[in-house]
């Protein structure tokens, strides 16, 4: 198992599960780990349904049933692609506050511990694990306000990617590269692996944000790559967090060279979320 970076946190490690203490120096500002009944829906006080579908990428309408969103009773939160007599439906869930934000002069971390969906043939699967800036909640412009994906994969892959993206075009981001999870122990789809971003503002005039998998640092992107307008744009605001678990979409069709889903795909697939945590530093 990799050993966790300085400055990142517990949750980093793979196969997490229930909510770790935070850091030296953190404090926890959030924290679910998804204890509850058997079938229940995830707490209304933490989350709320995403009906319709995802800011217009063309997925298969999300639901409210906890038929497709619900606790295993275990510790685990349950997000299920299903097929019932040709009708899909997908699983999405926000939280319900949108105020997570990195302090000037200090750091806040995002960080959840997912075993993927392991359906037999994946193709359309979308699940994804992410942030948006507070202002696309007030009719804020995307991607200007800044949308910071830890994990998401497409089709099955068993792979991961983490990107941030920012700036007045769809095509401004940096990383989206898919991966295989670095802990071996198990795959993507077998096991769970935590994928996690610091926001770093210790230093105002030059902040940098960090995706990690599995404790260990997989790419490092800087207020200098992007401009500081657009930086500030995307990142020196509040944000709220995404968990889902959708179907078809313009990345998946691009890259099946398809229409997603397919006769072929397999329903029943399905996300577990050992637990979502939210870390800050304040300023020293």
């Amino acid at each position: 198992m990799p050993t966790a970076t300085a400055g990142t946190t517990g949750a980093t490690a793979a196969g997490v599960r229930g909510t770790p203490s935070p850091p030296p120096g953190f404090t926890t500002v959030f924290a679910d780990d998804f204890n509850g009944p058997a079938g229940s829906a995830p707490s209304q006080q933490n989350w709320f349904y995403d009906l319709g579908t995802t800011f217009g990428s063309d997925q298969v309408n999300q639901t409210n049933s906890t038929s497709n969103t619900y606790l295993d009773g275990k510790g685990d939160l349950v997000m299920q692609a299903n097929d019932t007599g040709g009708k899909w439906t997908a699983a999405e869930i926000e939280t319900t506050r949108d105020d997570f934000a990195a302090p000037p002069g200090g750091k806040l971390e995002i960080t959840a511990s997912i075993e993927q969906p392991n359906p037999a043939n994946g193709t359309g699967y979308w699940p994804a694990f992410w942030a948006g800036g507070t202002p696309i909640r007030n009719g804020g412009p995307w991607p200007q306000s800044g949308e910071i994906d830890m994990m998401e994969d497409i089709n099955g892959l068993n792979e991961a990617a983490q990107t941030f993206h920012f700036g007045s075009s769809s095509s401004t981001q940096l990383g989206g590269e898919l991966m295989s999870c670095p802990d071996k122990a198990s795959t993507c789809q077998t096991g769970f692996h935590t994928y996690s971003v610091i926001i770093d503002r210790t230093n105002t005039s030059d902040e940098s944000l960090q995706f990690l998998m599995d404790g260990r640092i997989e790419a490092t992107y800087t207020e200098a790559q992007v401009g500081t307008s657009t930086w500030q744009a995307a990142i020196d605001h509040d944000f709220f967090i995404l968990l889902d678990v959708v179907l078809g979409g313009t990345w998946p069709d691009n890259q099946c060279g398809c229409t997603s889903p397919t006769s072929a795909t397999t329903p029943g697939g399905a996300m577990r979320v050992g637990c979502v945590a939210v870390y800050e530093e304040a300023a020293n």
